[in-house]
């Protein structure tokens, strides 16, 4: 899953979304996220299905089953910009946190939205972490190049033999995704976990 993410560049997001946001090193799920689709706008990282009771607050969707779980019927497409993202490895009893980044370049989650109680809320998809990532932990965000985002933006989600067709095109493209945004992902120990933005540093690999 992710459940912490990065978004620093300022400088970055008001050249490409003309938008102006506080540099952020520790985006958590219920917060307000910047979210891309027909506009930008600021988002719950939060996501419930309109027939819950009950907010289910959902912040990651599996990619695998993303078109054929009813909580994720009927959604939107969205993307969220990003410069870095927090896994948690055990080992030895011990919960240590990497950080994963691109050379500190903005990349592009997938992700869903929908309105629930009168306000849209979003969640990540994720996916099963490739050879590079998975030694830390075994899922990792859906990455999309920036052509792949405007095709994710314009493909409406669809229902039915459809929606699994589309399932399959999206994975594959997923894929290529992930290869071209993932080249020099690497991960970063964190010192002090993700509070302590200062002690972030190249660790042992």
């Amino acid at each position: 899953m992710c459940g912490r993410f990065t978004l620093r560049d300022v400088k970055r997001m008001q050249s490409e979304y003309g938008v102006e946001v506080e540099s952020n090193y520790n985006l958590t799920p219920g917060k307000k996220i910047l979210v891309v689709s027909k506009k930008v706008q600021m988002m719950n990282w939060s996501f419930s299905p309109f027939w819950a009771k009950k907010p289910m607050n959902l912040i990651n969707a599996r990619s695998e089953t993303l078109n054929e779980k009813p909580s994720f019927k009927g959604v939107k497409r969205c993307v969220i910009p990003a410069d870095g993202w927090y896994e948690w490895h055990r080992k030895d009893n011990i919960k240590q946190p990497y950080f994963f980044h691109n050379q500190d370049q903005l990349f592009l989650f997938a992700g869903i939205y929908k309105e629930y109680n009168n306000e849209n809320g979003c969640a990540l998809i994720t996916k099963q972490a490739n050879n590079h990532l998975q030694r830390v932990h075994h899922r990792m965000p859906v990455l999309l190049k920036y052509d792949q985002a405007r095709d994710w933006l314009k493909t409406p989600a669809k229902s039915g033999g459809e929606r699994r067709q589309e399932g399959e095109e999206g994975r594959r493209q997923e894929g290529e995704g992930e290869r071209a945004a993932a080249v020099l992902l690497e991960a970063v120990l964190v010192q002090g976990g993700p509070e302590r933005p200062g002690l972030l540093r190249r660790g042992a690999r």
